[in-house]
């Protein structure tokens, strides 16, 4: 025998609402294939520092979905873009070598 009750919590509420799952798409008009998805409550918070990211023709990108070896992934990309340099990856945190958009 099982009981159901609807759970009363907040987070439940905002997906329920939405809330949570409110994306939209920042694009240049003039290019409207270079598009940035963000939850539009982070618009105002984030904007300023998407449109002023560089990139450059020769980054590396990791993309990849949560829990599926991205900081691995990131590790191992930058040590054999710089020559399997162990020391500074030692003394230098990942965060500081490898920008990271999420």
């Amino acid at each position: 025998m099982y009981e159901v009750k609807k759970l009363d919590d907040e987070i439940v509420k905002k997906i329920e609402t939405k809330e949570l799952f409110d994306f939209i798409e920042i694009y240049e008009v003039n290019i409207p294939k270079n598009k940035c998805v963000l939850i539009s409550k982070y618009l105002d918070k984030y904007l300023e520092e998407v449109k002023s990211f560089k990139v450059y023709e020769d980054d590396i990108w990791v993309i990849s979905i949560p829990k599926s070896g991205t900081t691995w992934t990131e590790e191992m990309a930058w040590l054999i873009n710089n020559n399997l340099d162990y020391d500074t990856a030692l003394n230098k945190k990942l965060n500081k070598r490898s920008s990271f958009l999420e």
